[in-house]
């Protein structure tokens, strides 16, 4: 029968005699520019002082394509903001509100 070489896992674990050994996957051991680098990138990710945005959060814009939007003004602020108290004023949102009060009732066994 062949044979095979006792390892140092043999001897730590006498019972795990499955095919797959640890010993032999790649692993990836940082070196100190590498080190380096993952501690300046960790800083990074705390806000800075002041207004000015860490660096994370202006990445995510990118990534997001929201790193050029603008704040909303005042006037269409105010503007949006009567445009929805006009909308839930009217017949219109009250039957879409009854109506899905109703279905989810009836969904919920609340109401027949």
């Amino acid at each position: 029968p062949h044979r095979v070489e006792a390892t140092y896992y043999d001897d730590i674990y006498p019972m795990s005699k499955h095919g797959l050994r640890a010993e032999n996957l790649p692993c990836f051991i940082p070196n100190d520019r590498s080190k380096k680098r993952l501690i300046q990138d960790t800083q990074d990710w705390h806000p800075r002082t002041g207004t000015t945005q860490s660096r994370s959060f202006r990445i995510l814009a990118q990534l997001t394509g929201t790193d050029f939007m603008q704040d909303p003004d005042d006037e269409n602020m105010k503007r949006a903001r009567e445009k929805f108290l006009t909308e839930i004023q009217s017949p219109r949102y009250a039957r879409l509100r009854d109506w899905h009060h109703e279905r989810s009732a009836r969904a919920l066994n609340i109401k027949s």
